[in-house]
């Protein structure tokens, strides 16, 4: 393994360097140490090292690494978190089915996907909360439906859109959507596109800094009052959040893991 290593780095530029200090195998797994020096002036300005965790490895893997480190050096990166290449490396987390215990006495079916609702977030959050997002980007596409959803029926039954476009993730915000597209919530989906368009319109949400705008266009939905408000997407009233929450999106959320419950269940 060192010797792939040795043939691939260390990659380099003007203005920064790459290499690899240390290669070990362990039971835990594939473990390198990567040393980051950056220059300025042709003078050491800064150095860091990090040892990742790596997914299987292979000599192809250690080479397309490198390239990628390379590519991203040229670039003009001097920093190791955007030179690195941590989509390549890190080891991959896919979803693993969940038993649900039997629960003797209690209401089926309701019981039963509460629990597994359970295990699938506590499955998502096990590395920590702002490590959730990678281990749903390795997950199939019904167990990350179920976890969006499910959030959604969560922070948008307990705040409404206004507060959930407005404080939470970009990764939230585009998961939760995909999946009322995925469950088949037209109603609930075409809300959320309106409200997509009111928190453009007002600026005031944290995740359009974040979000690619391409996909916003694609996504917002201009609704037939240009001037219509929060106060009638968050209400009560048939076809508001609160409304189609119950409605539409539980009982969507309900079908949905009947229907892929080969794929969440052992």
């Amino acid at each position: 393994m060192a010797a792939w290593f040795g043939a691939c780095f260390p990659v380099s530029t003007d203005t920064a360097r790459c290499e690899v200090t240390e290669a070990r195998r362990e039971e835990g797994g594939v473990f390198v140490t990567y040393r980051f020096v950056t220059f300025e002036y042709g003078e050491v300005r800064d150095v860091k090292e990090q040892e990742v965790g790596h997914r299987p490895l292979d000599e192809d893997s250690v080479r397309v690494i490198a390239n990628t480190v390379r590519a991203r050096l040229s670039d003009q990166a001097t920093d190791l978190a955007v030179a690195m290449p941590y989509d390549l490396v890190r080891p991959l987390r896919p979803y693993q089915r969940v038993r649900v215990p039997s629960r003797p006495g209690q209401p089926e079916p309701w019981r039963w996907r509460q629990d597994l609702l359970d295990a699938i977030h506590a499955q998502a959050h096990a590395d920590g909360f702002e490590e959730r997002f990678e281990h749903l980007d390795d997950w199939a596409n019904a167990p990350r439906t179920v976890y969006f959803l499910w959030l959604g029926v969560a922070m948008l039954g307990g705040n409404g859109c206004e507060v959930f476009l407005g404080q939470n993730d970009v990764e939230e915000v585009v998961g939760v959507l995909k999946a009322l597209d995925e469950a088949g919530c037209e109603r609930f989906a075409a809300l959320y596109r309106t409200a997509l368009f009111i928190a453009r319109r007002e600026r005031s949400s944290e995740f359009l800094l974040c979000v690619d705008d391409d996909w916003l266009d694609a996504q917002v939905a201009e609704p037939a009052d240009p001037n219509a408000s929060w106060h009638e997407i968050d209400s009560h009233a048939p076809g508001g959040t609160y409304a189609l929450l119950e409605s539409e999106v539980k009982p969507a959320l309900s079908r949905y893991i009947e229907q892929h419950r080969d794929l969440l269940v052992e």
